[in-house]
């Protein structure tokens, strides 16, 4: 599903591209699901940005509800 709000990847903030979403994953793991929860990650494949679908966000947060827990 092609996102119409971003036509070129460059215009995407850097906190909602797809490489800063994982780097914060691995990271910093509650702002990175914070991130997926509260908006939409962003990337581009064969040209056209596209968007997290709702399938990524629902196993992100659960990855990171997972690590989460086993820092507690």
């Amino acid at each position: 599903m092609a996102y119409e709000e971003y036509r070129d990847y460059a215009d995407v903030p850097t906190h909602r591209r797809q490489w800063f979403f994982w780097l914060s994953f691995l990271l910093l793991t509650p702002f990175a699901v914070c991130l997926v929860v509260f908006g939409d990650i962003y990337y581009r494949q064969r040209g056209v940005v596209k968007s997290f679908g709702v399938f990524n966000r629902v196993l992100a947060a659960v990855i990171g509800g997972f690590w989460g827990g086993l820092w507690y």
